[in-house]
């Protein structure tokens, strides 16, 4: 039993990565790179939102340099703030998150402000929901359009007896209606303590990927499987998606600040799940335990990031432990080029992302 779960976990080794180059994006004085929302337009720009400027910039894929700057308006009619992600539709359409007022705003490439949504009256304690969701955007939990829906995802909301946690909005633009999906699944088991006994932004916050049967693909960061949602057939169906290893991901009741700092470091934590629409594939980020750090050195405590490779219907075809650096591994995204991870730059000029392709193995 022992060797076939072994082998279940390790998978077929048909795949591997390597390093292949890097992007860089040359940044104005106005732009940092610690950016957490970005999305790529097709084969030609990146889009980053620089939230202290309350803009969106554009840069040209090819040439790293910024092509245009769409600025939103901070006082007066067209007035947006408190933006947490957009998705870059077209220069007339652009719509943007504001993740504590719960609302949506279309905005056009000039910042005029064409329609607002909200979203909290349709959303638990107001609407008598059965489940709590807060979206809350970044690049590898993106805003997405599918048909006359957008796609919502982050995080639960309120807990209560009466209410479960969940993580998915479909909101329908045509009516202006919205349904809440994807639950937390058993390994998050005790509801009413979710918020007590899992860290915000390393386990509650769900990572997604979209796939070209209008699939919601979830990888909830401690769980060992991933859960695929069919828009189509309103259907779950759960596929195991982990780590060579046994990742014995559990619940932590916080104690102290460093206790929970060491929890953290010393766990493994499943992040970006990514379809890759040029090979058929996916991948699943996973950050693995820290053992040897340093509380008080921060430097010290940047942990190791590896891929798992999956096939076109989510069986395990590789694995790969990247090179020690440090990850910025919310921004990973996939283009022609190959797996994009942004990673820090030691000229904070620039943008920096490692290039990793996907190659199959030789028989």
């Amino acid at each position: 039993m022992g060797e076939r779960n072994n082998y279940y976990r390790k998978g077929a080794n048909e795949y591997t990565i390597e390093l292949v180059g890097e992007k860089m994006f040359l940044l104005d004085s106005m732009t940092a790179q610690t950016v957490n929302y970005m999305q790529l337009l097709g084969d030609t720009s990146l889009a980053i939102f620089n939230s202290p400027m309350n803009n969106i910039c554009l840069f040209d894929w090819t040439t790293g340099k910024e092509k245009l700057k769409i600025n939103l308006h901070k006082e007066g009619p067209n007035a947006v703030r408190g933006i947490r992600g957009f998705y870059f539709q077209s220069k007339d359409s652009i719509w943007l998150y504001n993740e504590w007022k719960k609302e949506l705003y279309l905005v056009d490439a000039d910042g005029n402000l064409k329609e607002k949504r909200h979203l909290q009256d349709l959303l638990y304690p107001i609407a008598k929901q059965l489940y709590s969701v807060s979206p809350f955007p970044q690049t590898n939990v993106p805003i997405r359009k599918v048909d006359n829906k957008l796609v919502l995802q982050g995080m639960n909301d309120v807990i209560s007896d009466e209410v479960f946690p969940a993580v998915t909005i479909l909101y329908d633009l045509n009516v202006s209606k919205l349904d809440i999906k994807n639950p937390y699944p058993a390994v998050y088991s005790n509801k009413n303590k979710i918020n007590d006994e899992w860290n915000t932004f390393a386990y509650r916050q769900v990572p997604y990927t979209l796939n070209d049967k209008k699939e919601i693909v979830s990888g909830f960061p401690a769980s060992d499987s991933i859960v695929v949602y069919n828009m189509n057939t309103d259907s779950y169906t759960s596929v195991f998606a982990g780590y060579s290893e046994e990742t014995n991901i559990k619940p932590y009741v916080p104690t102290s600040r460093t206790a929970t700092q060491r929890n953290y470091l010393e766990q493994y934590q499943y992040t970006s799940i990514l379809y890759d629409t040029y090979r058929n594939l996916y991948y699943r980020l996973v950050v693995l335990p820290k053992t040897d750090y340093d509380l008080n050195d921060a430097a010290t405590q940047h942990k190791d990031l590896a891929v798992i490779i999956l096939s076109k219907d989510f069986k395990k075809v590789g694995e790969y432990q990247l090179e020690h650096d440090q990850y910025m591994y919310i921004n990973s995204f996939v283009a022609s080029d190959g797996l994009c991870i942004n990673v820090f730059s030691e000229d904070d000029d620039y943008l920096k992302f490692k290039v990793l392709k996907v190659t199959k193995n030789e028989k």
